[in-house]
């Protein structure tokens, strides 16, 4: 049965690969690494001889619809698609593209897909890939917005715990009813059923997520508003539409409230629909979603003709490390620090906020004294201002020409890694690099720990640094994570970092510094032990009236980015208003439709009535004049009287000639 072929689905997503854990207290041996690698890629050479994706076509309907579903006889869901990789230039991401079905050139013109016009058909799926991993989570939050079977579903969770578990990090096991399972997040998995969208003048917009909960909780979600309890990622379900518990308008409001307040959304549908609109997805062009693309071909080259939401069975046979990646690659919370400061920068943008403070104050005092007192204030400052620009394009100068020779040339030295730290890249001019080592231990340990080698520094940029590993570092099965620390003037400094796939960690000053040294020191605090510090000089050289042009131009990027996601959000309004609208339209044309046609059936019921009571109405008339008259049109005299009347009209038509007795033809009736 299908239950049955369900459950052998989903007991066969999770890798083979889970069963091999490292604890804490484990060796480090690089032969046991390769035996692991060796299995691995057997697993994948046998998972390839045979495809658990060949599907069966079942149209629906009258051909309406074309619906694919897997052949689940035999599934086997240790195999996933190898994505080939490309650079997008929209994006600084790159993106994954596999071929996962081809269609024959007799399915190719069904009528189906005779609309596409093209003679050869395939399907791949394509979704963005970050250059760093998902961040690792405690836990992990899922908004189902909409509802899917229930295998669908534990096979989607199933699908993105393995992912999360992809994540790079210190391997950790439990103890489970005696046997070593891996450490893997708590899924927390909740239902929307409805979606309810309140507007009030003077109040912000809160659209509210009818949970399927049994504490009977509903998801609030204030636009412009902070809110800690937001899901980590709204997964937007399609089953058929005859079971499909939220309507076009209530999936547009959804979608609108995820995009505003920075929620990543996942497209999932049951199966495969061609030729079939999903409520927002395909008016949502943007190249970072996962998406199934229909490609065709006439003449030569593929071509992109159409794309649908991914479905479940392309979504468990992802590699869970590509989707690991993928999620990154849509997270607000796991992008690059620089752009999710920009974004915070723009949200918070003012117009206030491009004048300093100080010409604020002084526009507040001009305000409140006379005029003539007014304008000599005004020409001050100009003047002031003038002078300001000329000193400051000079000062730089002389500062870069009175320190350059002193720090051209540092000498690097470093007791963990013998080889000179300017191997990694060469500093900048204005930033100065030395390091020192602080081992923690003595004797075989300290050996140890140079033979494990350490980081080097290396300067991006006035408020950024590269922390790179050494090649021996690199070459090692598990890479502990870092505690960054950096500290001027013995204060600490906030700091925000990320780390990239090669184990590069990239770190970038919160706050703007004038240059000066900073102290970097890093740890790690689980096998393998180390400690390293650093003193590097970061920081600009700018003049004040530099500092607030730059910060003009920051301010002026943001208004352009405030411009556009305002025309956005408004646009995503408009067609959730015109969604909403048509609706209701079409709800009250059917009531009057319907109202129209009581009415007629109604007036037309009450005419036949009347008629058939006229006619009932004027036979009982007609019938009692009859036997009301009976006695007297039927009696002796009547008869007499009506006799002689006759006789008196036929002498008097002969008389005048209208009658002959004489003549057949010309007699009268009374004659």
């Amino acid at each position: 049965s299908d239950d049955d072929g369900h459950t052998a689905s989903v007991a066969s997503t999770s890798p083979d690969d889970m069963s091999l854990t490292l604890s804490e207290t484990e060796s480090e041996g690089e032969d046991d690494f390769a035996d692991y690698h060796t299995g691995e890629a057997s697993q994948l050479a046998e998972s390839t001889t045979h495809d658990p994706l060949d599907t069966e076509v079942i149209a629906a309907g009258e051909d309406s619809t074309l619906t694919e579903r897997p052949v689940l006889g035999d599934s086997d869901c240790s195999f996933h698609f190898t994505l080939d990789e490309r650079p997008l230039e929209a994006h600084a991401v790159t993106e994954g593209y596999s071929v996962v079905k081809e269609f024959t050139p007799e399915q190719s013109t069904s009528k189906v897909l005779e609309p596409y016009g093209c003679t050869d058909i395939r399907l791949s799926v394509v979704l963005c890939l970050a250059d760093r991993f998902y961040p690792e989570r405690a836990s992990f939050k899922v908004l189902f917005v909409g509802r899917l079977d229930t295998w669908s579903e534990e096979g989607i969770k199933t699908s993105i715990l393995n992912a999360l578990l992809a994540s790079p990090g210190s391997s950790k096991s439990i103890m489970v009813r005696g046997q070593v399972e891996p450490y893997s997040p708590v899924l927390h998995a909740a239902h929307c059923t409805a979606v309810e969208v309140q507007s009030k003048i003077g109040t912000p917009k809160r659209t509210i997520f009818k949970l399927d909960s049994s504490d009977g909780a509903d998801l609030v979600i204030s636009h412009g508003r902070k809110n800690d309890t937001l899901p980590d990622l709204a997964i937007f379900c399609y089953p058929q539409s005859s079971s499909a518990p939220l309507t076009e308008a209530e999936y547009l409001d959804a979608r609108f409230a995820c995009k505003t307040n920075g929620i990543p959304t996942l497209d999932v549908t049951d199966h495969r629909r061609f030729n079939e609109e999903q409520p927002g997805f395909k008016s949502d062009e943007d190249a970072m979603n996962l998406r199934v693309c229909v490609e065709g071909k006439s003449d030569s080259d593929f071509r992109q003709i159409d794309w649908l939401p991914v479905d479940v069975y392309t979504f468990m046979h992802l590699e869970p490390s590509d989707l690991n990646r993928h999620l990154a690659a849509i997270s607000p919370c796991a992008q690059n620090p620089r752009q999710t400061t920009r974004r915070r920068d723009v949200n918070s943008w003012n117009f206030a906020s491009v004048t300093p403070g100080f010409v604020q104050q002084g526009f507040k005092s001009l305000m409140s004294v006379d005029a003539p007192v007014k304008l000599g204030l005004i020409l001050f400052a100009l003047t002031g201002l003038v002078a300001a620009a000329y000193l400051g394009a000079s000062i730089p100068q002389l500062k870069n020409d009175s320190t350059t020779p002193a720090v051209a040339h540092p000498k690097l030295t470093s007791s963990l890694v013998h080889d000179p730290v300017s191997a990694a890249g060469t500093p900048t001019p204005q930033a100065f690099i030395s390091t020192t080592s602080a081992p923690w231990v003595k004797g075989k340990t300290a050996a140890k720990t140079t033979k494990i080698g350490g980081f080097e520094i290396q300067t991006s940029g006035d408020q950024q640094f590269i922390l790179r590993p050494s090649e021996r570092f690199t070459g090692r099965t598990r890479k502990p994570q870092l505690q960054i620390q950096v500290s001027r003037d013995s204060k600490n400094v906030p700091i925000r970092y990320e780390r990239t796939m090669d184990g590069v960690y990239v770190v970038d000053l919160e706050e703007h510094y004038p240059i000066g040294p900073f102290n970097v020191s890093i740890a790690t605090h689980s096998k393998p032990l180390m400690q390293q510090s650093f003193n590097i000089r970061l920081g600009h050289q700018k003049s004040r009236v530099e500092q607030w042009w730059s910060s003009l131009q920051r301010e002026s990027a943001k208004a352009q980015h405030v411009l556009h996601d305002v025309s956005s959000n408004v646009v995503q309004q408009l067609q959730a208003a015109c969604a909403r609208i048509t609706d209701e339209t079409h709800g009250w044309k059917e009531k009057v439709e319907r109202s129209e046609h009581d009415v007629a059936d109604r007036v037309r019921e009450t005419r036949q009535q009347i008629d058939r009571r006229l006619h009932e109405v004027r036979d009982e008339l007609w019938m009692s004049l009859r036997q009301t008259t009976a006695p007297v049109r039927t009696s002796r005299r009547t008869l007499w009287a009506r006799n002689n009347a006759y006789v008196w009209r036929c002498g008097f038509e002969r008389m005048v000639g209208l009658s002959s007795r004489d003549k057949d033809g010309k007699k009268t009736r009374s004659c």
